[in-house]
């Protein structure tokens, strides 16, 4: 490598942290939790017609998989769940009700290789980017007077989660109204309160009296949840992995040697004193184990549709179960531990 190449690339990197310099000295403080720095938000890329219909058909795909997979797995015992490597706390949790669809909203990571547009991740626990998505996408699409691929994504949101609160309040015997909604997200996070409060808005906008509230900041009892006012909890929008809540170390409000956890989660759930969205069980269905799981019920013509079967082939990666430690390893990454993804 040449000086003169080595110059040129300089060149060209200190131009661009200049450009991510310009955006953030003039749009940075719309969303200050979110961007902290110039280059949180990377320089946009131009996608065509094309290309978002193809990230669209992608999309579908993926999920009508998860739809399928969702039927599957709620078939299966705890205890095959517990042998592929999910863990007791979750698998408990399978049979918890589940009044709205469990793949309500998630965030679909893909790439594209050779072989097309492939799914990396399916977000479905407590998906992220949310404020990166549906505003700050806006944000860069107006500086660059480009026209917005998300344009009615907010609305779409705003019509699903107003959708599932409304269905929620009437299994927690409650007017939506009368309902205390929060949305809650972990302390110290400062991404995640910029999110929460970007969800409790979309709420609001959809007249559900929302707010947003710390995981730090909840206690409980054998009467339910309670914000940082004391208050009930009805409806938690959960902006936080439930794996973490479950270890959250949320108080008892009369013994706090007494842990919340997933069976008195699940208590609290069937005697109809909170309901969760996302669902106990999408935090399942996130994990890599199910992405293995699917690949070997494709390799094995088991389970899927026909139609189900091209969209795995076409859209998911070669997945595989390490044969050794699943559930030792399982307690140190919570999503990916035992499976493997392979680029073909």
């Amino acid at each position: 490598m040449t000086p003169k190449t080595d110059n040129l690339k300089l060149d060209v990197l200190t131009e661009y942290i200049q450009r991510r310099d310009n955006f953030y000295q003039r749009l940075g403080g719309a969303w200050s939790r979110t961007l902290n720095q110039p280059t949180d938000i990377l320089e946009p890329i131009s996608v065509t017609v094309d290309d978002i219909a193809e990230i669209n058909a992608a999309a579908r795909g993926v999920m009508a998989v998860y739809s399928e997979l969702a039927i599957l797995v709620r078939q299966l015992p705890r205890s095959a769940l517990e042998r592929i490597g999910i863990p007791e706390t979750l698998s408990s949790l399978v049979d918890t009700p589940s009044l709205i669809d469990d793949l309500l909203f998630a965030r679909l990571d893909f790439i594209v290789n050779g072989d097309g547009i492939k799914m990396v991740d399916c977000n479905l626990d407590a998906p992220g980017l949310i404020v990166e998505t549906f505003e700050i996408n806006k944000l860069v699409c107006s500086e660059m007077r480009a026209a917005n691929p998300n344009q009615m994504a907010r609305q779409l949101l705003s019509k699903t989660l107003s959708g599932a609160v409304s269905s929620v309040s009437r299994f927690v015997g409650r007017p939506v109204g009368e309902c205390n909604t929060a949305v809650i997200y972990g302390e110290g996070f400062d991404r995640d309160a910029d999110a929460a409060d970007f969800v409790r808005k979309v709420l609001m906008e959809s007249n559900i009296n929302a707010k947003t509230a710390s995981v730090q900041d909840l206690e409980f009892d054998d009467d339910g949840i309670y914000d940082e006012r004391a208050q009930r909890v009805h409806i938690c929008v959960r902006l936080y992995p439930l794996a973490e809540l479950l270890n959250a170390k949320i108080f008892h409000r009369g013994n706090h040697t007494k842990s919340f956890d997933a069976p008195v989660l699940k208590r609290l759930v069937q005697s109809r004193r909170v309901f969760l969205i996302s669902t106990p069980f999408a935090a399942i269905l996130e994990s890599k184990i199910m992405q293995a799981l699917t690949w070997k019920l494709y390799v094995e013509g088991v389970g899927f549709s026909e139609p189900v079967r091209k969209f795995i082939r076409q859209y998911m990666l070669p997945t595989f179960f390490r044969r050794r430690a699943l559930k030792a390893s399982m307690s140190q990454n919570r999503r990916s531990a035992g499976v493997e993804a392979v680029l073909p």
